[in-house]
């Protein structure tokens, strides 16, 4: 199952490598950084300016947090670091190898990790 983790992490100081040094980096766009961990792929997507793909998630999960469509169990703490959120990675790969990296970096990232059906304060 894809999770994804919203953190206030800004591009300058998310250091993907520095919690996974087995890491590859596989490609930059603007406002992007794609990696492989082991069997998953990791997506960073940045907020660059109002309005950007960033901008978009952190206004859907807000949005899906406060109509209960995620189940949360602090809902206030959950909605202010959803609102803080400069980087979303997204993660896919082996359900199992998912869990263990969004993890890992929100231990390191402070933020929401979000399911399909879940918004969870983490770090």
């Amino acid at each position: 199952m894809p999770q994804a983790l919203f953190t206030s992490t800004p591009r300058a100081k998310l250091a993907i490598a520095d919690v996974f040094p087995s890491a590859q980096h596989v490609s930059s766009a603007e406002g992007e950084d794609q990696y492989a961990i082991g069997e998953c792929s990791a997506t960073c997507c940045y907020r660059t300016a109002p309005g950007d793909f960033v901008s978009r998630q952190v206004l859907g999960c807000h949005d899906a947090v406060r109509n209960s469509r995620l189940a949360c169990s602090d809902i206030p703490d959950t909605l202010r670091r959803v609102t803080e959120t400069q980087t979303v990675i997204g993660l896919v790969g082996p359900e199992a190898l998912v869990a263990e990296i969004v993890v890992k970096l929100a231990n390191r990232f402070p933020g929401v990790v979000v399911s399909s059906t879940e918004a969870t304060p983490a770090g």
